[in-house]
């Protein structure tokens, strides 16, 4: 039994336990009930009749406005449950859509990588060659210059330097 239904026959069990005895267990009405002989003609027994009518009406009435309650009730629960369960669908709508998207999306890249990866692999080698090549070549290419720095820059040294003079 699901919980909804349990919450259900609970409701009912209780709105049951709230009926008066006589309701509950119509036979044992029947066997305390009525009579009382004749003993004052047919207008006591009419007036007994009358009474005992007024009675069930009055009773059954009390029913009905308790199963007018109790549908009320379970009508409002059920509402409550159709707008929870809707809520529930439209809050899950966007995660499908994002888990199936992600999982095409992680398939693609695996094959995308199991179909290229050997040629990524190789591309990498090649311009890890490449680079180092034109690092040398440009330190190659600054190391004459600096050469040429160092000797211009000596020769600047001598020409400033003084000149010790004779006494």
């Amino acid at each position: 039994m699901n919980p909804e239904s349990a919450e259900i026959v609970d409701l009912l069990n209780r709105y049951k336990s709230k009926l008066p005895s006589k309701l509950r267990d119509p036979d044992n009405y029947l066997q305390h009930g009525g009579g009382g002989g004749t003993s004052g003609g047919m207008d006591v027994v009419d007036a007994k009749i009358a009474a005992a009518e007024a009675r069930t009406d009055a009773k059954f009435a009390e029913m009905m406005g308790q199963l007018s309650l109790m549908r009320a009730e379970i009508t409002g629960r059920l509402d409550t449950m159709n707008v929870r369960s809707a809520h529930v669908e439209n809050s899950t709508a966007g995660i499908k859509m994002t888990v199936i998207l992600t999982a095409i999306a992680a398939l693609g890249l695996t094959v995308a990588v199991m179909a290229f990866g050997s040629q990524w692999f190789s591309l990498g080698m090649d311009a890890q060659q490449v680079s180092q090549r034109a690092a040398q070549t440009a330190v190659d290419s600054s190391k004459t210059r600096i050469d040429d720095l160092d000797r211009k820059l000596d020769q600047l040294l001598q020409v400033t330097r003084p000149r010790p003079t004779s006494p």
